[in-house]
């Protein structure tokens, strides 16, 4: 097969999976936003927003250059999953230790700090995310069920277990789960 077939086959995966798994998630937050309501919805997506950008101090690039360096033909990649996979998971303890503090100071409301660090929990498993490992290897295909399995998880959880503008807690920990499969896959 041609190198035009595969650069087809993986775009066009990238692109439908990639899609479908975002819409998912997309359906995911609009379920959530009219079950918990503005308050409750807004402190969840703020706890959200913050531990996301913990969540890009600690891949510090890490995904990028591992991405690169198992591409390349001379790299052995299960040096290089190794050696990035240690890194992302010192970071991502690092990190959380630094979210518990941060989080304690931000939020001035004892019944609301503890959301964040629940949402932070996530930064745990995303360390253990192997797509830039498998992006560098070209099998986008594990890349794009992983992110399908992440949507299917978000949105199934959900409507499994959020019903009420007091679940906020357990929407929490759907979200930290819904980053937890897709790391066994």
């Amino acid at each position: 097969m041609t190198r035009h077939f595969y650069f087809t086959r993986n775009f066009s995966l990238v692109f439908v999976l990639g899609f479908v798994g975002q819409i998912l998630i997309f359906v995911g937050n609009v379920y959530l936003a009219n079950v918990l309501g503005p308050s409750s919805f807004g402190i969840l997506t703020y706890a959200q927003t913050m531990v996301l950008y913990f969540a890009v101090i600690a891949d510090s690039g890490l995904q990028t250059i591992g991405t690169r360096r198992v591409a390349q033909p001379n790299e052995q990649a299960p040096v290089v999953l190794r050696e990035i996979l240690t890194l992302r998971m010192l970071l991502s303890f690092a990190v959380y230790a630094l979210l518990i503090p941060f989080s304690l100071f931000i939020i001035p409301s004892a019944a609301e700090q503890s959301l964040p660090l629940v949402v932070g929990l996530s930064v745990l498993p995303l360390a253990f995310l192997l797509e830039w490992f498998f992006q560098g290897l070209e099998r986008f295909a594990i890349v794009m069920v992983s992110r399908l399995v992440r949507g299917i998880t978000y949105l199934g959880l959900l409507t499994l277990f959020v019903h009420t503008n007091t679940d906020a807690m357990r929407s929490a920990i759907v979200f930290v789960a819904s980053y937890c499969l897709p790391t066994l896959i």
